[in-house]
């Protein structure tokens, strides 16, 4: 099986918070959900990682 990994780009917000505020989800990786604001924060945060 291949995966291929690709960078976020704007679009995928609603996607990307929708798994940050699973609690299923979330449990395995920070332990916490996310609010809206916080993905925000970090979604913007993964984007301009992105461009450098």
């Amino acid at each position: 099986m291949d995966i291929t990994l690709v960078k976020y780009i704007e679009d995928d917000f609603d996607s990307f918070k929708r798994m940050v505020s699973d609690e299923e989800t979330m449990r395995f990786i920070t332990g916490i959900v996310w609010t809206e604001d916080d993905a925000r924060i970090q979604f913007a945060a993964m984007l301009q990682m992105n461009t450098q």
